[in-house]
């Protein structure tokens, strides 16, 4: 989501165009493609639940006509018509039709399969897939364009602006040489952790951690047990979607992890997935978990 274009965050092309079309609207999505739509969509399946979180944040949920089994939140979409699950192939191109949409927000990568028939079929869609907080916000943006919620979405993005700005001005009074270093483990078998270009790892740095693997240039990246014990992390975290028995006691009995600051004090988190692993409207509460887990005392 680059270029001269964007201005202010986000691209917001408004064009009017006269006869039957009434007012055409046009955004870029994440693939910096131009997304230009005849009218607001008034049917939008969404394949992407970060994507479904984000319609129903900015008052869009009535413009939702079908979902994944992932969409799971809020409670009103997973009473939407279900399209199957996340990857191309587990969607269901016929089901998908069969709703009739004027939009469909996808995924990045995993959907290339169903956008390609998406093209042939000269359906439009939107890739939401935004890889920072503020193209997180730009996206928002873009589907209240999409959806004639601009209102919504702008509403949406002034509260995550201020959730952001609280947890900066608490994260602000902490010393550089003070601040917590984080282990995040997103897979245990093989060990994988977050690298510096991750979601992920702009949160930690939102929270006020310290990622012991920024340096890695991936997003995602294998390390092994060693390194992490060389590093010493004083406290390691995953998400809660990670493994029930993700704790202190369980990871000690890993070879030199129990000699981690974050084992000996116990301070290993399972944190709620959806918020840390979602870019969307819950951006605030996802840092502010992670936040709470490195300074308490600063976030009760």
């Amino acid at each position: 989501m680059t270029g001269t274009a964007r201005i202010a965050g986000t691209v917001l092309l408004v064009c009017l165009v006269s006869g039957a079309w009434g007012q055409a609207v046009t955004v870029r999505d994440s693939l910096d493609r131009p997304v230009t739509l005849r009218a607001p969509a008034a049917r939008v399946v969404s394949l992407n639940p970060s994507a479904t979180e984000s319609l129903f944040g900015i008052g869009a949920g009535d413009r939702v006509a079908g979902v994944t089994s992932y969409c799971t939140w809020p409670a009103e979409a997973a009473r939407k018509p279900n399209v199957g699950g996340y990857t191309s192939e587990s969607i269901s191109l016929e089901l998908l039709l069969s709703l009739k949409p004027d939009l469909v927000v996808t995924g990045g990568p995993v959907h290339v399969s169903i956008r390609r028939s998406l093209d042939a079929l000269g359906i439009p869609y939107y890739v939401f897939e935004p890889a920072s907080v503020e193209q997180t916000l730009e996206c928002l943006s873009d589907l209240g364009t999409l959806t004639g919620r601009t209102a919504g979405a702008e509403s949406r993005i002034r509260a995550l602006r201020g959730d952001l700005a609280e947890i900066d001005a608490k994260v602000a009074s902490i010393p550089a040489g003070s601040r917590t270093r984080v282990f995040w483990e997103v897979y245990d078998e093989p060990l994988m952790t977050c690298g510096g270009s991750s979601f992920l790892h702009e949160l930690i740095l939102r929270a006020g951690g310290i990622n012991v693997f920024a340096e890695l240039e991936t997003p995602w990246a294998l390390v092994s047990p060693e390194e992490v014990v060389r590093r010493s992390p004083e406290v390691i975290l995953a998400a809660d979607d990670h493994s029930p028995g993700f704790t202190a006691r369980e990871i000690s009995r890993r070879p030199g992890w129990g000699s981690l600051p974050a084992v000996r004090t116990g301070r290993v988190y399972l944190l709620p997935a959806d918020p840390v692993n979602r870019t969307g409207p819950r951006l605030g509460e996802g840092i502010r978990s992670i936040a709470r887990a490195l300074y308490p005392e600063l976030f009760p």
